[in-house]
């Protein structure tokens, strides 16, 4: 109990603290969840009941949102409330998964376990999202870059070679007139312009926040068309659909080895996939299998995922070890997609150096262009 002790104490969290508010949604990170299961695991398979463990962990320094949880279940629990229920009181933090994972745990004594199996569901999933953030972000820092170095040179830069044009009365080319339009368009209204993307920019995160809480018929309409252009994207679809799809066997995989029936397991499975596109040929795939179909024939019937993970759910479906089957699977995936943003990483760089130059090119030729005239007529 004190190796428990002082590694629950040792292994806090690297967060600063944060005030308490009844949002508790937006506070409490993936990352804090992953903390607690790994501390909930330790704790509970060195030999402490829940309730002490909660007691050690409460007893920390964390941040507010995150000792409120902890408090929210260690009242729930004295309340008498089931292990399963308490946490699913708090769903907003946690997922139909992770509670389905305690309710298969649930009486069995192995509470360390199910922790375990969480943890590392958890962990998988926040290395995918790390893939998907690090695929994104270069795309987006690019674009913002480009943009900002084009509105650089339109404010700053093409008025000065303006003013020497008519001042010597030179004949412009129609690149360098559209250049020179752009660049007191963009001079006039860069104030209009900027607020105009700001308050959008506000307006629609607020949208999509509220909606995130109660989406509407239009929020969902939207969210669907977006998600399943998404998916059909070439290049970046295949990749989504690896990375949906090992998350998705790596879910499943955990949940049938906590001992739930395959299609309870698909049931909670689906509620951690955040395309909805997905989350509907998922819910059809569940219905068939209701029906009789098999996994692998259901996933292929639906053309979900790729002919890969239709394999290796058939070889599950004949040794009897569908968990295990879904595990490899997922694991096969997730090097797929590693090796896949490496590749895309790699040819991305010199890619990012060409478009920008080009850019910046055709803005310093239809500058100099007029020059270069001038000069072959002299």
């Amino acid at each position: 109990m004190y190796a428990a002790q002082v590694y629950a104490i040792n292994s806090k969290p690297q967060v600063t603290s944060q005030q308490p508010s009844s949002n508790k949604r937006h506070q409490v990170s993936g990352k804090q969840v992953l903390w607690l299961t790994q501390q909930l695991a330790f704790l509970c398979a060195a030999g402490l009941p829940l309730l002490t463990a909660l007691v050690l962990l409460r007893g920390q320094t964390l941040p507010a949102a995150l000792t409120g949880v902890i408090n929210q279940l260690h009242h729930d629990l004295q309340q008498g409330l089931t292990l399963p229920k308490a946490f699913e009181a708090q769903s907003h933090i946690f997922s139909s998964a992770y509670v389905g994972t305690l309710q298969a745990a649930h009486g069995s004594g192995l509470l360390g376990e199910a922790f375990s199996r969480l943890a590392i569901q958890l962990a998988f999933k926040a290395r995918l999202h790390a893939q998907v953030r690090s695929a994104l972000s270069y795309p987006l820092l690019l674009l913002v870059l480009t943009l900002l170095i084009v509105s650089a040179l339109l404010l700053l830069i093409v008025p000065t070679f303006e003013m020497q044009f008519a001042s010597q009365g030179l004949s412009l080319p129609w690149p360098t007139q559209v250049l020179l339009g752009a660049s007191r368009w963009l001079t006039a209204y860069a104030g209009l312009v900027a607020v105009v993307v700001t308050v959008t920019a506000v307006v629609l995160h607020r949208w999509i926040r509220v909606n995130q809480a109660t989406p509407s018929k239009r929020f969902q309409q939207y969210r669907l068309w977006w998600h399943t252009l998404l998916v059909h994207t070439p290049v970046l679809g295949p990749w989504l659909w690896r990375i949906i799809g090992a998350q998705w066997a790596q879910c499943c995989a955990q949940l049938l080895a906590s001992g739930l029936p395959l299609l309870e397991a698909l049931a909670h499975a689906r509620a951690t996939v955040a395309n909805t596109q997905v989350q509907a040929k998922l819910h059809t795939m569940r219905l068939s299998i209701e029906s009789g179909v098999a996994l692998s024939l259901a996933l292929q019937q639906e053309a979900l995922f790729e002919a890969n993970l239709w394999a290796v759910c058939a070889v599950g479906e004949a040794t009897g070890d569908m968990a295990q089957a879904l595990n490899h699977a997922s694991t096969m995936l997730e090097v797929q997609c590693t090796q896949q943003l490496k590749v895309f990483t790699s040819l991305l760089e010199p890619v990012a150096v060409v478009v920008v130059g080009a850019v910046i090119g055709a803005i310093v030729l239809a500058m100099y262009w007029p020059i270069f005239e001038l000069g072959r007529t002299v």
